[in-house]
């Protein structure tokens, strides 16, 4: 959950979602994840930035959303990480209400997307569209919260 401080940041900024794929330069065992994602949910969560993150077969996707200024450092520290490679940036759009305002940055199983009809491995060939990304990851939001 975010805290108020960053909550208060959303009041004088718009929202900005970004959407990306990379692949990984190196490999990516669950430790290794759990240590990414438990940093970025403490780095989220002080600058307003809510999201989903997913991993596979080296391929990762994520959702930034927040505070415009926050989610474009985010992204630009991202881009520069020698962990990504491939970088594909899908969506950047200004948004009105966050999808995963309740995750400084969830995580998402390969298998549980799978069960929503979203398979990682359609990233290889082809960038999908931003909306089918964002319908099959609420989809799986939805399904969690049920």
């Amino acid at each position: 959950m975010l805290n108020n401080a960053a909550w208060n940041i959303v009041v004088a900024e718009g929202l900005l979602r970004i959407i990306y794929v990379s692949t990984a330069k190196r490999h990516f065992d669950v430790p290794a994840l759990a240590e990414l994602l438990g940093i970025a949910q403490r780095n989220n969560a002080g600058c307003g930035i809510s999201g989903v993150l997913t991993f596979h077969d080296g391929a990762f996707l994520q959702i930034l959303e927040g505070p415009a200024a926050a989610v474009e450092a985010i992204f630009a520290r991202i881009e520069a990480d020698d962990r990504h490679h491939q970088l594909i940036l899908v969506e950047r759009t200004a948004i009105e209400t966050r999808a995963f305002a309740s995750w400084a940055m969830g995580w998402v199983e390969h298998a549980n997307l799978l069960r929503t009809g979203f398979d990682l491995d359609a990233l290889k060939p082809h960038v999908p569209s931003a909306d089918m990304i964002r319908a099959m990851l609420l989809s799986f939001e939805q399904a969690v919260a049920a």
